[in-house]
């Protein structure tokens, strides 16, 4: 019976997580846009920058791996980043078939911008927790961050 309980415990707070996230998600994401449409890109394309500013020069296949999408659609992708002047393609040296892509200083620039405002968006709210509070949430999001890894939530 216990096992039940918890079970229905856990199955409650996943639900209830779930939920919260979702509502989360969708505020940051409205404030999020609207400082991204400052910079005319798109969260789709903010993702690309933050990968490649923190993986450095992929391969188009690397990268539509890394953003969950199809070649295709990172094609597309890129283009408007190549267009804004915030990434370059070149072809590998080594293999002329292999196309690798990399953020611009102007891509670095937008990014760095953006993390800042992120950062104040974080502030914000750190700054109406207590400092337990504080302590716990990061503690908590960086153990969530491990098991995700290891669960493989990110591979299909």
């Amino acid at each position: 019976m216990a096992g039940g309980n918890m079970a229905t415990t856990a199955r409650a707070c996943a639900r209830r997580i779930a939920t919260i996230i979702e509502d989360c998600q969708r505020k940051l994401s409205a404030r999020l846009s609207s400082e991204l449409a400052k910079g005319r890109i798109t969260i789709p394309q903010y993702q690309a920058l933050l990968i490649l500013n923190r993986e450095g020069e992929l391969t188009m296949s690397a990268m539509a791996k890394a953003l969950c999408v199809t070649t295709a659609a990172t094609t597309s992708l890129v283009d408007n980043l190549i267009k804004q002047n915030l990434a370059a393609r070149r072809r590998s040296v080594e293999d002329r078939r292999v196309v690798k892509v990399s953020l611009t200083d102007r891509g670095r620039e937008v990014i760095g911008e953006v993390k800042d405002e992120v950062y104040s968006l974080i502030l914000q709210i750190m700054e109406k927790l207590s400092p337990r509070e504080r302590s716990s949430w990061v503690n908590l999001y960086e153990k969530i961050n491990v098991l995700v890894r290891e669960g493989g939530a990110d591979e299909e």
